[in-house]
């Protein structure tokens, strides 16, 4: 049975993947623009985000929970970039949202219960 914590990572998580999808699907006319290579890459990462949102909170890898947060933190600068002057205040509230969800959902991996499950999880393979 999955600790409360890993639950909550899932859900957490998992929102801010959907929050994204919506995001995309409003946008749809401007990231069609010029070659749609945007909209397919911010598909593509949402998509690698639910697959290693799903082998975390689901088969209990660590190494795909440690690529969650490497991603996280690897996107923190690029999104600090749409809280600047300029930018649209609804996109920097929906992102600043994402963002939230996201760190705290990474966080409740840090949680005792949820490092002694991936410990064993990992110890069974």
């Amino acid at each position: 049975m999955r600790p409360k914590s890993i639950l909550a990572f899932e859900r957490l998580y998992l929102l801010a993947i959907l929050i994204e999808l919506a995001r995309v699907g409003a946008q749809w006319p401007q990231l069609m623009q010029p070659s749609g290579a945007v909209l397919l890459g911010r598909i593509l990462g949402a998509g690698v985000s639910l697959l290693l949102l799903l082998l975390a909170s689901r088969r209990g890898r660590a190494w795909a929970a440690l690529l969650l947060g490497g991603l996280f933190l690897f996107g923190l600068p690029m999104a600090a970039g749409l809280f600047g002057a300029g930018n649209e205040p609804l996109t920097a509230a929906v992102t600043g949202g994402q963002l939230a969800l996201q760190g705290v959902a990474l966080a409740l991996l840090l949680r005792l219960e949820s490092r002694e499950w991936f410990a064993s999880r990992n110890a069974a393979h």
